[in-house]
């Protein structure tokens, strides 16, 4: 678990992101999101900085953008300056967040990861037919960069001893920090690769080397989960474990909590996008590569079923 300039008073429309809809806002400086001096609203508009689920946002290039505060689920975002999601931040909803040739959008940095605990919800747009899923998109030489914060945590360990039917307890090799609350997923032994279970931790006990912590689980095992060797006589003999996986993050990007459709979820596209008039399929070779740095963040209800390109992160390229 990534377009090319656009006029301000519209945008064109074509077969990529391009919203239809004029600009309601747009950037005149650098500054927070929730100051009346960073925008121009455009009339009809009179609310002095983007807040509300019709707002479509341009943020011009050379102006830095703080987002400050929890707005309603913008139509649109249009970044070729810099868009900062403050730290403070829990949620954020869009139907379409769109970084453009040279914008950057930055959640938390290598040296100081985003530390707080924020949902970005992608949004489909229930108004077209059918209903268009919410987009992330990053466009050749755009940006991003999220760095969520690991705090010492390991991203997998294994089992020390197997887990039986209707245990709720585990023990895994080594500590791997992990802490009450957490979501993991403990990997299927059996030629059945469906019988993984995920669990969510509801206590931490401390043990001695080389187990060393033991978890609670929220309920008990459904499935065996095998610790041990296997022997096919000798000199041959395999040990394995079931891996453990922990699946909470600091930053979750999802889709949207009901959608219209179970076939439709948001979805994420790094690389060139077509301009309008040209194929999905084109290409430019000359494009600049979008810059993509994605650290410990969670992808879930991603993806459109049985639609060629809208997969739940699309490398485009």
């Amino acid at each position: 678990m990534v377009l090319c300039c656009l006029t301000l008073s519209a945008f064109s429309q074509g077969p990529g992101p391009y919203p239809t809809e004029a600009p309601t806002h747009i950037s005149v400086r650098s500054g927070s999101w929730s100051s009346p001096s960073t925008w121009t609203p455009i009339a009809p508009v009179t609310t002095s900085f983007p807040a509300l689920s019709t707002d479509v946002i341009h943020i011009q290039a050379g102006h830095t953008v703080r987002l400050n505060l929890i707005i309603d689920c913008a139509k649109s975002i249009i970044v070729d300056g810099t868009l900062i999601v403050e730290n403070s931040l829990q949620s954020w909803c869009f139907q379409l967040l769109y970084i453009r040739n040279g914008g950057k959008l930055k959640v938390g940095t290598f040296a100081a990861p985003f530390t707080g605990n924020l949902n970005i919800t992608l949004e489909e747009d229930a108004s077209s037919t059918p209903p268009r899923p919410g987009r992330l998109f990053v466009d050749s030489g755009g940006d991003i960069k999220m760095w969520g914060n690991q705090n010492g945590q390991l991203p997998h360990s294994r089992l020390s001893e197997t887990l039986f039917t209707g245990q709720t307890k585990i023990r895994c090799v080594g500590n791997p920090g992990w802490a009450v609350g957490d979501k993991i997923v403990v990997a299927s032994t059996d030629y059945d690769t469906n019988l993984a279970e995920e669990f969510a931790i509801t206590s931490v006990t401390n043990l001695t080397a080389p187990t060393r912590v033991e978890y609670g689980i929220d309920h008990p095992a459904v499935y065996q989960h095998f610790v041990g060797t296997l022997h096919a006589g000798p000199p041959k003999s395999m040990t394995i474990a079931a891996e453990v996986g922990l699946l909470s993050r600091n930053i979750t990007i999802q889709g949207p909590a009901v959608p219209t459709t179970t076939k439709w979820g948001g979805f994420i596209r790094f690389g060139e996008n077509p301009q309008p008039g040209t194929l999905p399929t084109d290409h430019t070779p000359a494009a600049p590569a979008p810059k993509v740095n994605i650290n410990w963040v969670e992808f879930t209800g991603l993806g459109n079923r049985l639609v060629e390109g809208e997969y739940p992160i699309h490398f485009h390229y």
